[in-house]
């Protein structure tokens, strides 16, 4: 860095001189080489503490910080200290900087969980793994008997020209291919994968979907399906109130029907009925899901304030957990997820943002700042934040989110996946409320400073993300993303593939906003009657 500083100097005294032509004072070489390395000093000063912060969460003691879990655990007390040696103030009663929230944790009873298809002359119950699987993404028991709506391959698009749940799937099961048909999957994009399949099939008002493979091979199911089996039976992390949530079952059409003598296969006989005969005659579905070894555990977000010359803040957050352990070596070391850029990253530059704070004049705005707990088990705790905000709404102007900011990245899974060029080492994606269209203001010039090549993206949703709960209940957010990479929840994800100059960059831009937020003088609205092309913000 002392080297880059040099060359830097030297290259601003040449321009210098070729501008003004004359001779440069000794005095003025000496201020420019004192403003430069200072500088330097500070970039330096800065990078060392987001390594430190990011080597520490990515260490074995942590191994991974699952929440709930030790790591979680631990995870959460270093970042209290951190708090408080910033010089936070604690929101609860008391002096702790802990939100605690209950975690309900369960497994899905696959004795108990029961699919039956009922036919016009008979009915048949299928058993789990041998004929279908589900994976939950909620805990909650589920029953239920509904009418099969055959839907071909759930394939809804404009520019396709296609949707297949355009025939009446509302309170019905809906029946799906699984695949593309005869477009091809390119072609198709994710418009063919079931997630997207499932979230068109729950618009269209369908009460579950139904995925029917009838590829013949021995696993019956996709590679990419087959790995979440080993996961099917095992625990469920989710709020102790929720609900099932919308139900993707996973049906194996090349098994053969139980009790048909012919050998006819689960696909020919749903089939017969529900495309060949007469529309008098249906088929239906009764499922039965239960969940089982139910236990309580205790997440934590830990959250603090500074406060602004005004009683209003900005609420500035990012999550602090990862996906914990992946197994355990012979030898004892712990194989496990590190979690750098998701979202050690995140959480370094909220803390390197609020010592920033802390070290200046008071702002207009206070910042409520929040580690959220429990975000890869589908934002729990940002979710329980947001019922449960320390602060009363109103006095919240607006939201910024960090997650993943650390890495080169692709500005889409597409380009991901092409790999035809390098990932971007400045790109930074500001995903931002489309129904608040005044951030567009609070976003001019912020990544001027910061040299990064910022993607506004307005969306109506932002999914699988802490910021979405925000967004719902009517706060104006933001959501900065440094792209997408290959080592996205994998034990790859490691510090020494965090792009440091590119982690201080986020910390000028993140500054930057806060502070346009902390001097807007106008309200920013919130009308979520404004939407925008893009539907959500994609991981």
């Amino acid at each position: 860095m002392a080297q880059k500083g040099c060359r830097l100097v030297i290259v601003l005294l040449r321009l210098y001189k070729q501008r003004t032509a004359c001779a440069i004072s000794p005095f003025t070489i000496c201020l420019i080489s004192i403003l430069l390395s200072t500088g330097l000093q500070a970039e330096d000063d800065r990078i060392s503490r987001l390594r430190n912060d990011i080597n520490y969460m990515c260490s074995q003691e942590l191994a991974g910080r699952d929440v709930p879990g030790t790591g979680g655990d631990l995870t959460a007390d270093w970042l209290q200290a951190s708090f408080r040696e910033i010089g936070f103030t604690p929101t609860a009663a008391g002096a702790t900087f802990y939100q605690e929230f209950q975690l309900l944790m369960s497994s899905v009873d696959t004795s108990k969980t029961k699919l039956t298809i009922i036919l016009p002359d008979r009915m048949v119950t299928l058993s789990w793994g041998t004929h279908f699987y589900i994976f939950p993404r909620k805990i909650g028991n589920y029953e239920a008997e509904l009418e099969l709506a055959y839907a071909h391959y759930g394939i809804v698009s404009a520019e396709l020209d296609r949707d297949d749940f355009a025939q009446n799937a509302r309170g019905k099961a809906a029946l799906v291919m699984n695949g593309s048909g005869n477009i091809q999957p390119q072609r198709a994009g994710r418009h063919g994968m079931t997630p997207f399949k499932a979230a068109a099939a729950r618009r269209a008002g369908a009460e579950l979907m139904v995925v029917m493979y009838t590829e013949d091979d021995e696993l019956w199911i996709p590679p990419y399906v087959d790995r979440k089996i080993q996961e099917s039976t095992g625990l469920l992390t989710d709020l102790p109130d929720s609900q099932p949530g919308f139900i993707t079952v996973h049906l194996n059409g090349t098994a053969q029907m139980p009790g048909d003598s012919a050998g006819s296969s689960l696909a020919e006989d749903v089939f017969k009925v529900l495309v060949a005969n007469s529309e008098n005659e249906f088929v239906k579905l009764h499922l039965k899901l239960i969940f089982h070894k139910s236990t309580i555990h205790i997440g934590r977000n830990v959250v603090g304030k500074i406060s602004g010359k005004t009683d209003e803040f900005i609420l500035f957050g990012a999550h602090y957990d990862h996906l914990g352990v992946k197994q355990e070596n012979e030898d004892g070391n712990l194989v496990y997820y590190p979690g750098a850029d998701d979202n050690a990253s995140g959480i370094s530059v909220l803390l390197e943002i609020s010592r920033l704070w802390k070290s200046r004049s008071q702002a207009d705005k206070g910042l409520l700042i929040v580690a959220f707990g429990a975000e890869e088990d589908g934002m729990l705790g940002s979710k329980f934040f947001a019922d449960n905000l320390p602060v009363p709404q109103g006095k919240i102007i607006g939201m910024i989110n960090l997650d993943m900011i650390g890495r080169n990245g692709y500005a889409s899974m597409r380009a991901l996946r092409q790999g035809s060029v390098e990932p971007d080492p400045d790109y930074a994606a500001l995903f931002y409320s489309a129904a608040s269209p005044q951030l567009s203001s609070i976003m001019q010039g912020s990544g001027i400073s910061a040299n990064l090549h910022l993607d506004f993206k307005p969306i109506n949703n932002f999914r699988f993300s802490d910021a979405g709960f925000f967004n719902s209940i009517g706060i104006p957010t933001i959501s900065i993303f440094g792209g997408f990479h290959s080592d996205y929840n994998q034990i790859n994800d490691r510090p020494e593939f965090i792009n440091w100059e590119k982690l201080a960059k986020m910390v000028l831009l993140t500054d930057k906003l806060l502070l346009n937020f902390s001097s807007a003088t106008e309200k920013i609205e919130f009308d979520n009657t404004i939407k925008a092309k893009s539907a959500v913000m994609r991981y």
